[in-house]
């Protein structure tokens, strides 16, 4: 099952799940904002349902403006915000623009 990240007009294919999101350099997905925890959250697959969790984080996760606190189920659509950094999480880009879609990474190759 495929799913993807958009952040800053790139998408990045999470290849092996769990991934992990926050500043540290050993995160799948590194995010420089210094408003992000160094482990921040994390998306994993259980059941065919992608889920995210809040890693304890300082600053809080919240998905489509509501905060969450325990783990939440992700729908393809959803706006992710680790503290002010923004993401969205699909499992379809078929309705992604051109451009955007030519900035396709793979997690695995991600160095930051």
């Amino acid at each position: 099952m495929k799913a993807f990240i958009v952040h800053e007009s790139r998408i990045f294919t999470l290849n092996s799940i769990p991934i992990k999101l926050g500043r540290n350099l050993d995160n799948h997905l590194v995010l420089s904002n210094k408003a992000v925890s160094r482990y921040h959250a994390e998306i994993y697959l259980e059941n065919e349902t992608f889920y995210l969790k809040d890693l304890e984080s300082t600053s809080g996760t919240s998905v489509n403006g509501t905060e969450i606190n325990s783990p939440f189920a992700l729908s393809s659509g959803d706006k992710i915000s680790l503290a002010d950094v923004q993401l969205t999480f699909f499992t379809d880009l078929d309705h992604l623009d051109s451009t955007t879609k030519q900035r396709t990474s793979n997690l695995d190759d991600f160095t930051g």
